[in-house]
C-alpha cells in the first residue's frame, strides 16, 4: 500500500533521514520504535505526506505522491493522523470537535464511532471535562471519522500512564484486526507484544 524508497531527509546540515526504504502492507499494524531524534517523527511525517523528502520517493497504493495533482484530496479520503497531544479544541464538545473534521457526517456515524471506542456517554463533554486518556480517544475518534485506509499515529500515548496507554494499543489492534493500516511511532517496547511488525530506527537508519 505505501513504499517508500530511498528517503533522505536534511534539516539544514542535519541528516534526519538517510536513505530509508520501506514497505508497509494494507492492513499491516507497523510499529516505528527509536529513541528521540531518531528519525521516526520525521519518516512518519514523510510517509503521511505532511512533509517532502528531500530525495527519494514516496508511492501510495503505487502512485508517487509528488505528481499527485491533488494531494489534500489523499489526506482527506484515505489517510488520518493523531498526534502525541490530543490537539482538541477545548470551547467544543467531544462531538462536536468530530464533527468539525466530518461536516456532513450524519450523527449516527459519529456516535457509532464514539461508541466503538467507549466514550459515546461523553460526547457532550468538554476536552477539559474528561481525562488524559479519554482526550485521547476523542483524537483517535476523529481521527477515523473519514474512515481513512491508513492511520498514522506519532507518540499518541506519550503523554498517557501505563493503564491508558495499554487501553489505546488495545483500540489500534482491533484497527487492523478491522481491516485499517496503522504506522505508529513510539519509544515504547511493549509496542512489539501487540503490533504486526516493529522497526528500529537509529541515527536516521533502519536497523
Amino acid at each position: 500500500m505505501i513504499e517508500a524508497r530511498h528517503i533522505t531527509h536534511r534539516y539544514e546540515t542535519d541528516v534526519a533521514l538517510s536513505d530509508v526504504s520501506l514497505q508497509i502492507n494494507p492492513g499491516e499494524f507497523l510499529a516505528v520504535t527509536g529513541a528521540s531524534g531518531s528519525g521516526k517523527s520525521t519518516l512518519l511525517a514523510i510517509l503521511s505526506t505532511l512533509l517532502k523528502p528531500t530525495s527519494g520517493e514516496v508511492l501510495f497504493s503505487g502512485a508517487n505522491i509528488s505528481s499527485m495533482k491533488n494531494l489534500d484530496e489523499l489526506r482527506r479520503k484515505d489517510i488520518g493522523f493523531i498526534f502525541q497531544f490530543h490537539y482538541l479544541i477545548n470551547y467544543l464538545t467531544l462531538f462536536e470537535n468530530i464533527r468539525l473534521a466530518c461536516p456532513n457526517c450524519p450523527a449516527t456515524d459519529i456516535e457509532s464511532v464514539l461508541d466503538s471506542l467507549d466514550i459515546l456517554e461523553l460526547k457532550n463533554s468538554y476536552p477539559n471535562q474528561v481525562s488524559g486518556g479519554q482526550r485521547q480517544r476523542g483524537a483517535i475518534a476523529r481521527a477515523l471519522i473519514n474512515k481513512p485506509r491508513v492511520l498514522f499515529a506519532d507518540e499518541p500515548t506519550g503523554n498517557l500512564d501505563s493503564t491508558n496507554s495499554s487501553r489505546v494499543y488495545e483500540i489500534f489492534r482491533k484497527l487492523c484486526d478491522t481491516g485499517s493500516t496503522l504506522v505508529l511511532a513510539t519509544h515504547d517496547q511493549r509496542i512489539s507484544e501487540i503490533a504486526d511488525r516493529t522497526i528500529e530506527v537509529e541515527d536516521g537508519r533502519i536497523l
